[in-house]
């Protein structure tokens, strides 16, 4: 399956790829109903880097969703367009059911 978001945003381009690739921002956006916390030792970085980065999620704060990876890749095109793709997938809990 390929989901692609498209929309314009009325923010100038380079603060729109900061939000995309910060961690706060994403817990920001999936919170009150779903929080996430690091699995990683030094917990969330400042900046999401290309690579895995494993994650447990709870639905309003008492409900177990389970680990998942969310696994990053940013493409840079010569023509200005930059890309943020997560290839990741639940690895554990009731939305790894889906994920199969």
């Amino acid at each position: 399956m390929r989901v692609m978001l498209k929309l314009v945003l009325d923010c100038d381009a380079d603060a729109a790829w900061r939000a995309l690739r910060s961690p706060t921002v994403l817990r920001e956006l999936y919170s009150p109903l779903i929080a996430l916390e690091s699995l990683d030792a030094t917990g969330f970085p400042t900046t999401w880097e290309p690579g895995d980065h494993r994650v447990m999620m709870e639905a309003a704060g008492a409900v177990p969703l389970g680990k998942q990876i969310i696994r990053l890749s940013f493409i840079e095109r010569p023509d200005g367009v930059r890309i943020l793709r997560d290839s990741g997938e639940p690895v554990s809990g009731p939305l790894s059911k889906l994920a199969g």
